[in-house]
């Protein structure tokens, strides 16, 4: 029998807090407030008596015993994963609940038909949808809050992650219908406006700018992509942005000139992610569905509003 204090969810935290270092972080990832981390670590270290992570650090550490336990810890859990995924046989119908999270500026196009076809396979299932930034969504699937993911590939793979790549989604630039813009001559009247809430996308940028030695006056940094091209409709400055971006913001398109970037960009991936015990033949049929959709709602939509961008806006082959 477990000490009386030692839960599951205690020996989740302290797994995630270990990699993480952080409670803001393993917050996140986990979906548990701040407190409720720190409060699930303090009955865990009462219940053991014994110290796993060196509080007085930043970030945190484990002690040597915290790193003794970590091994088991992650052994025990694993076991306990692989078990659930074997008693489910990752048959979808059998499943109560599938949290699923589709990043925000993929959702207004991509989200409706893809949960339908989800409802249509798993039709005694109930669905909850999360939306918000790729990266978060990310974190919350490592911390096992979320089943599957639809984002954009970040710089790293994540541990225990499953990817299935979907698409390419190249990057354009945007300015108010009737004013061309010239991004290599920009002047202060013409603030550059970056709806890029992930730190490495933001990077990314700001890399090709210095590259093709480009200095942007004025940036405006946007939580939202929507917010950012209903800024630049109004006159408000120019935007670097991607295609699925640009076609999501159908009403404003009468108001906005997308044009070439005057240096060369890597499109980013879309892609459906997974916890590594869902992986296998049901979530790679899902994005191939996925696949289908993003084809017919934004591929070939983007195409024709977009016909510069064809040849780099494309199915990846699986």
């Amino acid at each position: 029998m477990l000490l009386k204090g030692v839960t599951l969810r205690g020996l989740e935290v302290f797994e995630t807090l270990a990699s993480t270092g952080s409670v803001a972080k393993t917050s996140v990832i986990t979906g548990l407030s701040q407190p409720a981390v720190s409060q699930q670590l303090r009955n865990l270290e009462k219940a053991l008596g014994v110290d796993l992570i060196d509080h007085s650090r930043r970030p945190m550490r484990l002690t040597h015993t915290g790193h003794s336990f970590l091994d088991k810890v992650g052994d025990a859990l694993d076991i306990l994963r692989r078990t659930q995924s074997e008693l489910s046989a990752l048959e979808l119908d059998q499943v109560e609940t599938l949290n699923v999270g589709i990043s925000e500026d993929l959702s207004p196009l991509l989200a409706p038909p893809l949960l339908a076809d989800l409802a249509t396979r798993m039709a005694a299932t109930s669905i909850a949808v999360s939306c918000g930034p790729g990266a978060d969504l990310l974190a919350r699937l490592h911390g096992k809050a979320l089943h599957m993911v639809v984002a954009c590939a970040g710089k790293a793979a994540l541990d225990g992650i499953t990817e299935y790549p979907m698409l390419h989604d190249p990057y354009l630039l945007v300015a108010p219908r009737g004013t061309p813009c010239d991004l290599t001559a920009l002047g202060p009247e013409t603030p550059l406006i970056l709806p890029l809430v992930g730190q490495h996308r933001r990077q990314q940028v700001e890399q090709w700018l210095d590259a093709a030695k480009i200095q942007a006056p004025r940036r405006f940094d946007m939580q939202s992509a929507q917010m950012a091209m209903a800024m630049v409709a109004q006159g408000g400055g120019i935007t670097i942005t991607t295609a699925l971006t640009f076609v999501a913001a159908s009403a404003l398109h009468g108001q906005l000139l997308p044009q070439p970037l005057p240096f060369a960009a890597p499109a980013r991936r879309v892609s459906l992610f997974t916890s590594a015990e869902w992986a296998g033949p049901v979530p790679e049929d899902i994005a191939r569905a996925g696949q289908a959709i993003a084809l017919e709602k934004l591929i070939q939509p983007a195409r024709l509003v977009l016909p510069w961008l064809a040849e780099h806006l494309n199915l990846i082959d699986g």
